[in-house]
């Protein structure tokens, strides 16, 4: 939050409403700590991941499609941005702990457990 109150008093000066916070917080693809611009950047940088048969697509899949997927407007809704705001956050945690043990299991694991016994 501290990195993004300056850019917050340059763009809004003295506008402390909700959707200002929440655009520059969550939404705003140009601010580095925001969330949809972590999420393009790693969106970014799981297509630059070597192929893995359809790995790509998969580790995708787990993000939003697109943004963080919640528009502004339903996120400053009066009665449910709240929930949404709290609900969004969970599934993007949610998102981030599968996406990490996925990547991990693709590229990270060097032995795999077979289905197989030896005997001597």
């Amino acid at each position: 939050l501290f990195d993004s109150a300056i850019t917050f008093r340059a763009r809004f000066q003295r506008r402390l409403e909700r959707p200002a916070l929440l655009a520059l917080l969550v939404l705003d693809e140009n601010n580095p700590r925001a969330l949809a611009c972590v999420l393009r950047r790693l969106r970014t940088e799981l297509g630059k991941l070597p192929e893995r048969g359809s790995s790509q697509a998969d580790l995708l899949a787990l993000l939003p499609h697109q943004g963080v997927g919640s528009t502004l407007d339903e996120l400053c809704d009066p009665a449910l941005g709240p929930e949404r705001l709290l609900a969004l956050c969970a599934r993007l945690i949610d998102a981030s702990w599968r996406l990490s043990d996925e990547v991990a299991r693709l590229f990270f694991v060097h032995a795999e457990t077979h289905d197989a016994m030896v005997s001597a």
